[in-house]
This record gives C-alpha cells, sequence and structure tokens, in this order.
C-alpha cells in the first residue's frame, strides 16, 4: 500500500514540475534557402508561411490563405483539395507499386534525435523511393502538426497539378508525416533551426473561409 501510494505521488511531483510546452518557430531550409517556417505554440496550434501560401491549423481545423490579384483569402484545406479534384478531367489514380515505410537507424538533424525512414517499393526494399528523419520528442510536436499539414497541401496540390490525384506513393508519404515530426525529407527540405519565443495567439486565428461554391468562382478566376 506504501509503494503504491508513493508511486502515485512520484507520478503527481512529475507531472507538476515538467515544463508546459513551449512556443517556438522553426525554420526549414532547401538548398538555396528558406523553404518555409512553422510558427508553434504551447498549444498544439501551428502557422506555416511559404511563399505566397499561409497554412493554419488550429481547433477550428485546417486553413488555407492565399492571395491573388484581388487580395488574400482563406478556404479550408478540405475544400481547397475538393475543388482541385473537381477540376482533374481524369480522376483515376496513376498505376504504382504499394509502397510501405521501414526505420533504418538513428539520426540526427539541427541537433534533434530522430530515426531515419524510407518511404519504398514493398516488394522492393532495397530500392527506396524517399528518406526522410522524423523525431518523437513530444516538444516539437506542434511544429509536426504544421509540417504534416504543409506536406497534405502541398502533395494534394502538385499531384493534382500533374493530372491525376494522389497515388500509392503519395499516401504513403503522407503516413510519413503522420508519424511524428519530420526533421528532414529527402533533398527537399531540412530542418535548420528552431527558435523558442512567445508568440502571439491571434497569429493562430484564421479569417473566414470562403464557402466552397465561392472559392470554386475565386479560384477559377485567377
Amino acid at each position: 500500500m506504501m509503494r503504491r501510494l508513493l508511486m502515485s505521488f512520484a507520478l503527481l511531483l512529475a507531472a507538476c514540475s515538467a515544463e508546459p510546452p513551449a512556443d517556438m518557430t522553426a525554420y526549414y531550409a532547401k538548398p538555396d534557402g528558406i523553404a518555409f517556417t512553422v510558427a508553434a505554440a504551447g498549444n498544439g496550434d501551428a502557422r506555416v508561411e511559404a511563399g505566397d501560401m499561409t497554412l493554419i491549423r488550429n481547433r477550428q481545423g485546417d486553413f488555407l490563405i492565399q492571395r491573388d490579384a484581388r487580395g488574400a483569402y482563406a478556404a479550408r484545406v478540405d475544400d481547397y483539395l475538393a475543388v482541385l479534384d473537381e477540376n482533374l478531367t481524369d480522376r483515376t489514380p496513376p498505376v504504382q507499386p504499394d509502397y510501405t515505410l521501414s526505420a533504418t537507424g538513428a539520426a540526427r538533424v539541427a541537433g534533434i534525435d530522430g530515426v531515419r525512414w524510407n518511404v519504398h517499393p514493398r516488394d522492393t526494399p532495397s530500392l527506396p523511393a524517399i528518406d526522410a528523419v522524423v523525431t518523437y520528442d513530444d516538444r516539437h510536436a506542434s511544429i509536426g502538426r504544421g509540417v504534416a499539414l504543409y506536406a497534405r497541401v502541398l502533395v494534394g496540390r502538385n499531384s493534382r497539378s500533374a493530372g491525376s490525384p494522389p497515388g500509392r506513393l503519395e499516401a504513403a508519404v503522407l503516413r510519413l508525416f503522420d508519424r511524428g515530426t519530420v526533421l528532414r525529407f529527402g533533398q527537399v527540405f531540412a530542418l535548420d533551426r528552431v527558435e523558442s519565443g512567445a508568440i502571439p495567439a491571434e497569429r493562430f486565428a484564421a479569417p473566414a473561409p470562403l464557402d466552397r461554391a465561392a472559392l470554386k468562382r475565386r479560384m477559377a478566376a485567377r
């Protein structure tokens, strides 16, 4: 009985003394400069800045903010991807083999420990299509939520721009981003640094989004 009480007290003390998650900003680099930034709140909200596109993930959902000649407008990510689907003339996914994920060892990126993963055809593990490094450190979980949202939009937009919906390779890639916080993704981008510091809560608020019909008209007019 006493041992159980001591264990309970130790767990309570650890919970009380644990540092709360901090606000931080992650800078991801590509070979020729900064690819995108992720502002991550201690409460799990995230904001991604990537060129002329802003993404916000908060308790109300996932949002995209874009700019055109008329100014900025917001949409729900689900609606944005649905409109891209509606614009496809052929909605048949590309013919691809099954892809799976395999962990291959430890790695460190920007001073953060992670696990190296390969995305490869299921039947030929020796032929990696993409390699990446993922960390499971809870302190960086909010960054991971932002990076996963960025990947979802980027993969969805790029595959549909090529004339087809995402295939098996793209699905495997998105499963990778859902595993944890991706620190490096092939040669496309890698974490450069993380800076801690308070971020105003309004940075994670999304403007009122267009409904799907209004979004379709706005995108068609671009």
